[in-house]
């Protein structure tokens, strides 16, 4: 694999070190992007390139015919453009579909090849949807990119490179899915601005930047594997690539817009809203192995919990019930639980003879919305699904999927179903909206515990390299926006694995409600808050303690809690209850600008302070968060607020302190506000607000 990897690199950097990409120039006040837009795509000019048959498409796309126009876009502020080059002998058409912000200078592409001949097209190779050269000013140039999750107190830790020239770097996703190791989101910094990026593909995407010269960095971004004919007929859809560039001395300052950009055009909608992400309770699932999950709910169990918080009048928006509430999930005689009886979605008849319907019911009854597991992309060998369409299934090895009884945990013993395959698409659609219908589901929770990698690859036919990947990801979009347009309220809440799928294309339909599966940690918790904030705004997690310190921990747009009325002694119904009012009233903070105040990075020991601002500049207010860690022997910092108006006056108000009341001027918060914790592991949360 390891020699794969090379190889392709290598192959990716002789390929392109031709190509005449269009450079961006960061001088302020001398370009924005509709006018690059203007002058960089046209019939001689690309963002993007491949090779056709091994020959460059900077040499092949001038000749072909061109054509450009208006089409209608999806949302309100945004501007679609058609850019269309045809082939006249192979049929083979691509079109780069280009989008601009009213409301930001920022630019959106995405590429489209089609096979409109009766014959198999040439080969497509090297497909990189973004190649051009950054240009700025000499000195250090930086480029910072996260970490994904990988399951630990560091998951997306963000890395400050400094590139000097001739200096290159890459990035990729561990094992298919798109976040899972290394985030698609990166920010190149010249001394005189930068570009913050995303990278738009729920699979093997590839990143990679070369500082040229003193003023110049080329950056491509597109797939990591791509080597094939299209079939006739054959239509893709390719990466997308957001570019934002901007100008000051701090990063936060592109990633800021970033953040907005997101909320904005990349966050979900449902009934024609934009999604409120939301607050929710687990249900009671506390009890011992083998009925970790929810193997050993029941229906009965089910309804007594959601009628225990009428009766205390403990609300959130949501009950949440999670894997294990389908057939064979608690057959542990039999070696079966949550994990290994994927495939099977119908609800347990043992434990939920009425199926779901009633349990939904229950919930509706109390104002909340009901929140459903599955994990329909993955189908153990030994399900319904499997057996009933082994067609459908992709084994590991490539070999013919064989159906068995048999329960071995492992992931060789996974299917993974082929949503490159229309019929297995139709399928797949038809079975899981059939089920959230009967069930009344309002959130859909859809997770992928099953790295796709060596399916896609052992799965490519010959000539075909990459193939497999690029219909997967096709039918992937498609499954998600279907099931949407067929259930139109519905709320999708992308888990993945915890946080392995956070590209903007699935941000845009679905939100984060578990960004890590490293939740165990409170530490790990602030680690996890502090850095993905810098990138994307909608990244929730848990908390089961009214201690302010961990409830603090867990803060962000939404959140599940784990309280229940009976399984959590230690905090009170009327703490519960706070406790939801209080993440209500904070939740929206967590969609505005947000400022590290701690260094960038840096702060995973247990022996300092952990602080962050986030800063509604239109409201003028906000919110600081910060941690006196375990081990920290200072009992004060001193911290330098962002985005605040130097003259306007600002009330500062404690939250659950003795501390008095507080008015600065924006100038004195922004020179140095001193926080003080007399104790380790203790936290403050303070809120301002501007004069009028």
């Amino acid at each position: 694999m390891k020699k794969y990897l090379l190889s392709l690199t290598l192959m990716c950097l002789v390929a392109l070190s031709s190509s005449a990409a269009p450079v961006f120039t960061l001088e302020k006040g001398k370009d924005n992007c509709p006018e690059w837009i203007a002058r960089n795509i046209s019939r001689s000019r690309q963002p993007f390139s491949f090779q056709y048959d091994g020959v460059p498409s900077s040499k092949l796309l001038p000749h072909w015919k061109y054509s450009v126009k208006p089409i209608s876009s999806e949302r309100i502020g945004e501007t679609l453009t058609s850019h269309i080059w045809a082939d006249p002998k192979s049929g083979l058409e691509v079109e780069c579909r280009v989008k601009t912000f009213t409301d930001f200078n920022a630019m959106e592409w995405v590429l489209y090849l089609r096979n409109k001949s009766a014959s198999q097209s040439g080969t497509v190779s090297v497909l990189c949807s973004l190649d051009y050269v950054q240009g700025g000013a000499e000195g250090q140039w930086h480029v910072y990119a996260a970490c994904g999750p990988h399951f630990g107190k560091e998951d997306f830790k963000t890395r400050d490179t400094v590139l000097a020239v001739k200096d290159t770097m890459r990035l990729s996703p561990f094992g298919g899915r798109s976040s899972s190791h290394t985030m698609p989101y990166f920010n190149v910094k010249s001394p005189s601005g930068g570009v913050v990026y995303a990278v738009g593909w729920t699979g093997l995407w590839l990143a990679e930047m070369e500082r040229t010269d003193e003023k110049k960095m080329t950056v491509r971004a597109g797939l990591r594997d791509m080597d094939a004919f299209l079939l006739p007929g054959e239509e893709l859809r390719m990466p997308s690539v957001l570019m934002i560039p901007w100008q000051g001395e701090d990063r936060m300052d592109g990633q800021n817009i970033l953040r907005r950009l997101i909320v904005a055009h990349h966050h979900p909608y449902a009934s024609g809203k934009p999604v409120d992400v939301p607050v929710c309770n687990n249900f009671d699932n506390s009890a011992p192995l083998p009925c970790d999950e929810f193997a050993c709910m029941t229906d009965y169990l089910a309804k007594a919990d959601v009628r225990q918080h009428q009766l205390f009048g403990v609300f959130t928006d949501a009950f949440w019930m999670d894997a294990g509430w389908y057939a064979r999930a608690s057959d542990w005689d039999h070696k079966y639980w949550w994990h290994n009886a994927v495939g099977n979605w119908f609800a347990d008849p043992d434990r939920f003879p009425e199926g779901l319907g009633p349990v939904a019911d229950m919930v509706h009854s109390a104002g909340c919305r009901f929140m459903l597991w599955y994990e329909p992309e993955r189908a153990h060998m030994s399900s319904d699904w499997a057996f009933r369409h082994p067609e459908f299934m992709l084994a590991r090895d490539g070999s013919k999927p064989v159906p068995k009884d048999a329960p071995d945990d492992e992931d060789s013993n996974s299917f993974l179903l082929d949503y490159g395959n229309p019929q297995a698409l139709d399928f797949v659609i038809d079975n899981i909206v059939s089920s959230l219908l009967e069930y009344k589901v309002d959130i859909y929770r859809q997770d992928f515990n099953i790295d796709p990698e060596m399916f896609w690859i052992n799965n490519d036919k010959p000539g075909r390299k990459g193939m497999c990947e690029v219909r997967y990801i096709n039918g992937l979009y498609k499954f998600l926006d279907t099931i949407v347009e067929r259930i139109p309220h519905l709320v999708i809440d992308n888990c993945a694995g915890g946080g392995r799928r956070l590209d903007i294309e699935m941000l845009s339909r679905g939100v984060s409600m578990w960004r890590s599966d490293y939740s165990i940690s409170i530490s790990g918790r602030q680690n996890h808050s502090y850095d993905i904030y810098q990138w994307i705004p909608v990244a929730c997690t848990n908390t089961g303690n009214g201690e302010p310190y961990c409830f603090r921990s867990a803060l962000g747009a939404g959140v599940n809690f784990n309280f229940g009325i009976h399984k959590n002694q230690r905090v009170s119904i009327e703490r519960q209850k706070e406790l939801i009012a209080k993440f209500r009233e904070l939740k929206h903070y967590y969609l505005k600008d947000y400022y590290p105040l701690t260094g960038y990075g840096n702060n995973y020991g247990d022996d300092c302070w952990l602080a962050y601002q986030l800063n509604d500049p239109e409201a003028g207010d906000g919110i600081v968060v910060a941690f006196r860690r375990p081990e920290c022997t200072e009992g004060e910092c001193v911290v330098k607020l962002r985005g605040l108006e130097s003259g306007r006056q600002y009330t500062l108000v404690y939250d659950e302190s003795d501390e008095p009341q507080r008015v600065m001027t924006g100038a004195e918060l922004s020179s140095g506000l001193v926080l003080k914790l007399e104790k380790p592991s203790k936290s403050i949360l303070i809120r301002y607000s501007a004069g009028k």
